[in-house]
């Protein structure tokens, strides 16, 4: 069969066009930094078979990231006090003139990725503190990277509620309602093919093109960054469906939550932080906290959602880097400084009766 001309045409501008980008591909830059590398988690078992494991007393973890060229920008370390949570002790029965916050949650709110004095409820205390006259101001961030909704119950009802807190926050964050054992999340449907293909680090045939073609290489990584994004979208939109088992276990914790703080004689707040994910004209928790927010308000439970806190920045810049989803330091004092305001106008550390 005798192929025309035209047909020829077409078949070499084609082929020109995808030299040219691979041409072009290689001479952007697209490294990303190498991951984070240092110490593991400084938890340990917990006797209490409800909340599984918590922060081992007197331990640090030290991160070190890297900038593309795996040059170290800066070391990043987190102590854990004697008492169990991040940050400086404090005496157990709250001394006389204190107002005290205690704050439980996961790795978003124990600030893993940035420096003590950076996670936002240790900058709480420090934009919060010179707007009060007269008490002095406590702030103890008791939260476990990895505990989920349950296991920041099991802690405030089992140990935090004994420092005698005027406030306890929540810091609320989407995978709260995620148990493994509930098996609710979705798949990708019918793109779920090509996860293995568009994976980083893959093997076989494609993982071989990826390492001779810098434009296989660049598609398939905006594929698989495009892929995860759709995966934790869905993910998350099971999380909160109407009768989904993790959101009703999640909805008894902050219930159990708010009970264990009337009969201690505390206010309770949730703090809903963002997962600086773009989805769908919004953040990929976007709809979930608008299921969390509506509970929350027919519950009486007093609800902070800090979206739009971050309402037209940069929203990469919010980050630890790009191989770490974590809020990093710039995010947590914009989420402090919304946490100041909203204690001080709904006036959550009033004194006499609560």
């Amino acid at each position: 069969m005798r192929i025309r001309p035209r047909t020829w045409i077409t078949l070499l501008a084609a082929l020109a066009g995808l030299a040219a980008a691979e041409v072009g591909v290689r001479h952007i830059d697209r490294r990303r930094p190498p991951p984070a590398q240092g110490d593991p988690l400084p938890i340990r078992e917990c006797a209490d078979p409800r909340i599984r494991f918590e922060n081992r007393p007197g331990a640090s973890q030290a991160l070190r990231y890297f900038d593309r060229d795996g040059r170290e920008q800066r070391e990043v370390v987190a102590h854990i006090n004697d008492l169990g949570y991040r940050g400086r002790p404090v005496e157990t029965r709250k001394p006389a003139g204190t107002l005290r916050i205690v704050v439980v949650g996961d790795s978003q709110t124990f600030g893993t990725g940035v420096a003590d004095a950076d996670a936002w409820p240790a900058a709480l205390e420090a934009g919060l503190a010179p707007r009060l006259s007269g008490p002095s101001l406590e702030v103890l961030n008791c939260a476990v990277p990895g505990y989920d909704a349950e296991q920041e119950a099991a802690s405030l009802e089992a140990r935090w509620i004994g420092f005698e807190p005027d406030l306890v926050l929540v810091g609320y964050f989407v995978n709260d309602a995620a148990f493994k054992e509930t098996g609710n999340q979705p798949g990708l449907g019918p793109l779920g093919w090509l996860m293995p293909l568009a994976v980083p680090n893959g093997h076989g045939f494609t993982a071989w093109l990826r390492e001779r073609s810098a434009l296989v290489d660049f598609v398939l990584d905006g594929a698989y960054r495009r892929l995860r994004v759709r995966e934790w979208a869905l993910g998350a939109a099971a999380l909160y469906a109407e009768g989904a088992p993790g959101w009703t276990r999640a909805r008894a914790a902050l219930r159990s939550e708010r009970d264990v703080c009337r009969a201690h004689g505390a206010r309770l707040g949730v703090v809903l932080l963002p997962f600086f994910v773009r989805w769908d004209g919004g953040l990929v928790t976007s709809r979930p906290y608008r299921a969390v927010a509506a509970f929350c308000a027919a519950e009486g439970i007093s609800f902070l959602d800090l979206e739009p806190a971050f309402a037209g920045l940069d929203l990469e810049e919010m980050l630890v880097n790009d191989r770490d989803p974590h809020s990093g330091a710039a995010a947590h004092r914009i989420e402090a400084a919304a946490v100041v305001r909203w204690v001080l106008e709904a006036g959550l550390l009033r004194s006499g009766p609560r």
